[in-house]
C-alpha cells in the first residue's frame, strides 16, 4: 500500500487471503468476522491494540447482540471447505487466546524461573491493564465461535499445527506447547490428532515430509523418551526421561544442566540492578543493559519536554558502587563532554542518539507516516564530537494512541567510531515494546562495545 502501513488481516478478508495462497493463518485472526452475517460489524479481533473495537464486545458482554444473531451458519461450513481445498495451515494459539477471556492462561511457577527479564517485564505490563467485564464476557463468546470454527475446518480436512504464541502472558516456551495440544483436545480434536499438529503437519508445511516428524528409516532422529502414553495423557510429555536431537542422545540429567543454566542466566541478570539506588526508577522510560563480569547500565529518558534528558546509572561491574550522570538534550545536541567521554563505548551513547532520533521521529505527521528515507539524517553536537545520525528503513502499525514502529539508526562520531541503534517510535503511554521505550534503544550494536545486551 503507497504511502501507508500494510496491515494484514484486518484489511484483508480471509476468504480473500486464503484463495490468494496465504500458507499459513495466526491466530485465526479475521476468522470470526469471516462467520458474520453482517460484514460491516467490525471486526473484534485484538482489542487491547486496537480500542476502537471495545464498544462492539461490551455489546456483545452486555447481551445486546448476541453472537448466534449475527453469525451465518452456513458461512462456518463454507470457509472450512475452503481451508480445506487451498494450502494453507492453521496455527490457532488457542491456549493463548484465552488471555482475552475470563479464562485467562494458567501461570505455571515451576516455569517462572525460565523467564528473561524482559519477559517478566512485559507480562507485568499487561497484568497492570483494566479490563472491563463485559468485555470479557464478549471475548469468552467469541472464544466459543473461533472453537467451532477451528473444528468445523479440521473436521472438513483443513491443516492445522500447534502453535503457542509463547511468550505472550502465562504462554512459556516449550511448557504451554502441551497446553496447546490439551486446549485442542478440549475443542475436539482428539490426541492422535493434535500429536500430527505438531509432528508430520508441520513436517507438510515445511516441505520436509518423511525426513521429520517420524520415526522412521532414514528420517532425522529427534525422538523423546517418555515414561507414559500421550495418547492416554498429553501430559506424559511435560517430562520427557531424555531426547535425541539429529540422533544425538540428552539425558534428562543433561536437560536439567541446560534448564539450570537459563535460569541462572537470568536470575543473574535480575540480580544485577537489585542494588540500583532508588532514585533510579523515577525518570521516565527505561531500557536496562548487562555487560561482561556483571556491568549494568540502567538508560532512562524523559518524554515530550522540550529539552528531554537522558539520566544513566552504571557499575562497571559486580559489587562495584553505581555511577550517576545526567545530560540534557537541546535541539543542538549533547554539551557535557566529560560525561560523554565517561559513557564512550557504552549504550549510553544510543540512548541519547535515541533520544534524539525520536525527537526527530516525532514530527511524523499522525496521518499516513511512510517509511524513513535514506536521507532522514540528524547532525547533532555530541559534546566536543559530531554526531551523524542516518535514518534506516523502519516499520510503522496503527497503534491505539497513534502510529508505533522501529526505526534503525546508524551514528558516526567524527572521532571514527560508528554505532547502531533501534529506536521505539511509540506515543508515550502506548502499549508495545517500541511505545513502551518510546525515545529509548531497543538494541545497540558497536564494534568498540560487543559485550553489551540490552534485557530489558
Amino acid at each position: 500500500m503507497d504511502g501507508a502501513p500494510d496491515i494484514v488481516p484486518d484489511a484483508v478478508p480471509l476468504r480473500h487471503a486464503i484463495a490468494s495462497g496465504m500458507r499459513t493463518m495466526e491466530h485465526c485472526l479475521g476468522l470470526n468476522h469471516a462467520v458474520f452475517a453482517d460484514r460491516s460489524l467490525a471486526n473484534p479481533d485484538l482489542w487491547l491494540f486496537q480500542p476502537k473495537l471495545v464498544p462492539l464486545l461490551e455489546r456483545f458482554g452486555r447481551g445486546e447482540l448476541k453472537l448466534e444473531d449475527v453469525v451465518d451458519e452456513a458461512a462456518i461450513d463454507e470457509i472450512a471447505r475452503l481451508a480445506a481445498t487451498h494450502a494453507v495451515w492453521f496455527v490457532a494459539t488457542h491456549y493463548a487466546m484465552r488471555n482475552f477471556t475470563s479464562r485467562p492462561a494458567t501461570p505455571k511457577p515451576d516455569e517462572d524461573r525460565f523467564l528473561s527479564p524482559g519477559t517478566r517485564a512485559i507480562w507485568r505490563l499487561f497484568a497492570a491493564l483494566p479490563v472491563p467485564e463485559a468485555v470479557l464476557r464478549g471475548e469468552d463468546q467469541r472464544y466459543q465461535l473461533r472453537s467451532r470454527c477451528l473444528l468445523a475446518i479440521h473436521r472438513a480436512g483443513g491443516r492445522v499445527m500447534v502453535g503457542t504464541d509463547a511468550p505472550v502472558t502465562h504462554v512459556y516456551v516449550g511448557a504451554s506447547v502441551v497446553d496447546e495440544m490439551e486446549t485442542l483436545v478440549e475443542v475436539g480434536f482428539t490426541r492422535a490428532e493434535v500429536l500430527r499438529a505438531a509432528t508430520t503437519e508441520p513436517a507438510r508445511y515445511l516441505g520436509v515430509e518423511g525426513e521429520r516428524g517420524e520415526v522412521k528409516e532414514g528420517a532425522v532422529a529427534d525422538l523423546l523418551l517418555l515414561d507414559g502414553d500421550p495418547l492416554a495423557d498429553l501430559s506424559a510429555l511435560r517430562r520427557p526421561g531424555g531426547v535425541m536431537l539429529r540422533g544425538q542422545w540428552r539425558t534428562r540429567e543433561a536437560l536439567d544442566r541446560l534448564l539450570d543454566g537459563i535460569a541462572t542466566r537470568f536470575a543473574a541478570e535480575e540480580s544485577a540492578f537489585a542494588d540500583l539506588p532508588g532514585a533510579a526508577t523515577g525518570h521516565g522510560r527505561h531500557a536496562d543493559f548487562v555487560g561482561a563480569g556483571g556491568a549494568a547500565l540502567r538508560a532512562s529518558s524523559t518524554p515530550g519536554e522540550s529539552s528531554p534528558s537522558v539520566q544513566v546509572w552504571r557499575k562497571a561491574a559486580a559489587g562495584a558502587d553505581w555511577q550517576q550522570s545526567l545530560l540534557e538534550v537541546t535541539a543542538d545536541g549533547v554539551a557535557d563532554s566529560e560525561a560523554l567521554q565517561a559513557l564512550a563505548n557504552t549504550p549510553a551513547e544510543a540512548a541519547i542518539a535515541a533520544v534524539l532520533a525520536a525527537r526527530v521521529a516525532s514530527d511524523i505527521p499522525d496521518g499516513v507516516p511512510g517509511r524513513a528515507r535514506p536521507d532522514y539524517v540528524v547532525e547533532s553536537r555530541f559534546g566536543a564530537r559530531r554526531l551523524r545520525l542516518v535514518g534506516g528503513s523502519h516499520e510503522v502499525i496503527d497503534g491505539p494512541h497513534g502510529y508505533v514502529g522501529t526505526t534503525r539508526w546508524q551514528a558516526s562520531l567524527d572521532d571514527g567510531r560508528r554505532f547502531e541503534c533501534w529506536v521505539g517510535l511509540g506515543r508515550p503511554g502506548e502499549l508495545s515494546m517500541t511505545g513502551a521505550n518510546a525515545g529509548m534503544p531497543l538494541r545497540y550494536a558497536s564494534a568498540d562495545a560487543p559485550q553489551w545486551r540490552r534485557i530489558r
